[in-house]
């Protein structure tokens, strides 16, 4: 769980399919979460190395097609790393990355004159 900041800027258009690259950045913290090792699995949350804020820089492209004039498909891909904000002092050095895929609709609202 956590906080998010970010942009989309837009890269290019092929008739009406549109081309965005995006960056954030989020604060987050681990509220859920287990790992396998040798078959046994370990619950991570207040664990040491897990228990802190990490700071989430995420950048990724997507791809934007309107299905109608009130609606929009929409797929991505987002590559993240993590820095952690409060580690301690111990010798290991924990980082997460991640690769997401999405895929979503954007519905304009009723009175929502927004351009996609």
């Amino acid at each position: 769980m956590g906080i998010k900041a970010g942009t989309d800027i837009k890269l290019f258009q092929w008739n009406d399919l549109m081309f965005f690259a995006n960056g954030s950045i989020a604060s987050e913290f681990l509220i859920r979460g287990t790992q396998t090792i040798n078959n046994d699995v370990f619950n991570l949350v207040g664990e040491e190395e897990f228990n802190n804020n990490i700071l989430f820089l995420r950048a990724g492209v997507s791809m934007q097609y309107p299905i109608s004039t009130r609606a929009a498909i929409v797929a991505g891909y987002n590559y993240g790393s993590s820095i952690l904000i409060n580690s301690g002092i111990s010798a290991e050095k924990l980082t997460l990355n991640a690769h997401q895929f999405g895929i979503g609709f954007i519905i304009n609202l009723p009175t929502c004159y927004c351009d996609f």
